[in-house]
């Protein structure tokens, strides 16, 4: 599990790549995880794990079931967003076709707990990527998987309320996850919350 803040974003995407971190298809998200905290970070993290105030701790845990806690751009959001589970492969739904026939799918399921004062109104696929172990970054798709059901689109999450769901992403067959990433505003929040699955 990984909390970054903006300055550090293009290491985080540069770390799996170099150290040659990544997952095949049919691997469930199991390997190392971090928690980088900036000077006013706080990460609450699952069982096994470490949080710090300083530059980085690392354990080798699964990273599912980790709790980052997310800061968004305006005043009062707060998120605090669990990795639940990764389906790799994922089976598309009927009737819903890939893309590339020659890719597949990786659902991610996230649980989100507005911890803050405001509400969190930004569609979680939007905030969400997915990195391969040779760079890559991929955006969620709409495309529902067996995997479990899918964020509704357009719902607010009030202080206090949770919902948890699917982002699904589209990948070659041969590429290896390595990380998954989320951010609230679109994404494009300061901080940025990383789960290592290597």
């Amino acid at each position: 599990m990984r909390r970054l803040r903006s300055p550090l974003a293009t290491l985080a995407l540069a770390v799996p790549v170099l150290l040659g971190l990544g997952a095949g298809p049919g691997t469930t998200a199991v390997g190392p995880a971090t928690t980088a905290a900036g000077p006013m970070a706080t990460a609450a993290a699952g069982p096994g794990a470490t949080t710090v105030s300083g530059p980085v701790a690392t354990t080798a845990t699964d990273p599912t079931g980790e709790t980052i806690s997310l800061r968004g751009n305006r005043p009062g959001e707060l998120l605090d967003v669990t990795l639940v589970a990764v389906t790799d492969p994922a089976a598309p739904r009927a009737a819903h076709a890939l893309r590339d026939p020659a890719g597949r799918l990786v659902a991610v399921e996230f649980r989100l707990l507005n911890t803050g004062t405001a509400a969190y109104a930004d569609p979680p696929r939007s905030g969400s990527y997915l990195l391969d172990a040779d760079g890559e970054r991929y955006s969620g798709v709409a495309l529902p998987t067996t995997a479990g059901a899918e964020f509704t689109e357009g719902r607010s999450l009030a202080p206090g309320d949770s919902a948890t769901g699917c982002v699904t992403f589209e990948l070659p067959q041969d590429a290896r996850a390595s990380a998954v990433q989320f951010a609230l505003n679109s994404g494009s929040a300061d901080d940025i919350g990383q789960w290592s699955l290597s």
